[in-house]
C-alpha cells in the first residue's frame, strides 16, 4: 500500500491573520501539521511529535496519482501551505492551498 504525504504547515499571510482573528480566534497550541494519507482517505492534524485528531476526507473524482493538470480532479502531492479559509467554497471548511509551487508551475 503507497502511503503519500502531503505536508502542509499552517501559516497565514499578515492580511490573513488579521481577518481570521476577527472570526476565528487563533488557538493557544495551534496544530503545526496537516497530513493527507491518501490511500487511507485521512486527514491528520499534528502539534509536534502529536497527532491529536484524524478525520475521513474526500478526494477528487480522480485522486490515484499525483496531480498534473488543471482540471484533471487529481489531488495534489507535496509540501504546501494553508493560505486562508476559503468562504466561496461549496466544502465545509475548506482552506485554500498554495498550490501550485513556482516549481510545478514553472514545469508546466
Amino acid at each position: 500500500m503507497r502511503l503519500l504525504i502531503v505536508a502542509m504547515i499552517l501559516a497565514f499571510m499578515t492580511g490573513g491573520q488579521a481577518q481570521a482573528r476577527e472570526v476565528w480566534p487563533t488557538p493557544e497550541n495551534p496544530v503545526t501539521l496537516v497530513r493527507v494519507v491518501k490511500s487511507q482517505r485521512i486527514l491528520e492534524l499534528w502539534r509536534g511529535n502529536e497527532r491529536v485528531r484524524t478525520y475521513l476526507i474526500s478526494l477528487g473524482r480522480n485522486p490515484v496519482g499525483p496531480k498534473q493538470r488543471e482540471g484533471d480532479s487529481r489531488t495534489p502531492e507535496g509540501r504546501y501551505f494553508l493560505d486562508f479559509r476559503k468562504s466561496d467554497s461549496v466544502a465545509y471548511k475548506a482552506f485554500h492551498v498554495s498550490y501550485p509551487t513556482p516549481e510545478q508551475r514553472a514545469a508546466a
